[in-house]
């Protein structure tokens, strides 16, 4: 089995996100004991963390706007999920797992210290693992429509937001808009939201 593969099986899909739940609850638990150890407040902890979720939905909107739609061979690869949406095609988990440590926890641990990049890993692992959760429900878990209706009004509102909104994405020949998945903030705040609905009905799930 390659391990660049871009498409992946239903087992590896699963594992990814046993992966992500596993490194979430070890960096929470190392960033309760390293707090305990240096003296550090729950509170400053709990800080830490939301200051790592804020910095996930950044980083999630930056490389689904800029990489992923804008830079080859990420775009190329990126156009493959787009023209395929009920495939399980996205990058591994082993490399954006490298990329979390290479770019938050080493540098966070070496310039700061343990508590600090534990509790800010544990924010961003914890953002990845609402972006998986999010763009899982919205490819891969269909709307269940009322008879009466036909509009998947069975559903919760959040998860025909969620349909609605990544389909926003989805919908057209050209994704200029709708970059962020696990939430609008980023769209919002760099005008990158789209608010009409689709000419055509988007349906994510295969």
């Amino acid at each position: 089995m390659s391990l660049i593969t871009l498409e992946h099986g239903r087992t590896a899909y699963a594992l990814d996100f046993l992966a992500i739940a596993a490194a979430g609850t070890g960096l929470g638990a190392i960033a309760i004991v390293a707090g305990g150890e240096t003296g550090a407040s729950p509170g400053w902890t709990v800080a830490l963390a939301l200051g790592g979720l804020l910095a996930w939905t950044l980083i999630e909107y930056t490389l689904h706007r800029f990489v992923l739609h804008g830079l080859q061979p990420f775009r190329r690869w990126h156009t493959l999920h787009h023209q395929r949406p009920g495939a399980r095609i996205y990058a591994p988990t082993w490399l954006s797992g490298s990329l979390v440590v290479v770019g938050v926890l080493l540098p966070l641990w070496l310039y700061v210290d343990l508590h600090v990049a534990a509790a800010v890993g544990f924010g961003v692992v914890a953002g990845n693992m609402a972006y998986s959760v999010t763009h899982h429900v919205a490819h891969h878990s269909p709307l269940r429509t009322s008879a009466a209706t036909g509009d998947g009004s069975k559903a919760s509102i959040w998860h025909r937001r969620v349909h609605e909104w990544h389909g926003l994405h989805h919908g057209t020949s050209r994704a200029t808009a709708q970059f962020g998945v696990s939430t609008r903030l980023w769209d919002c705040v760099f005008g990158t939201e789209r608010a009409r609905p689709l000419r055509r009905r988007y349906r994510p799930a295969s």
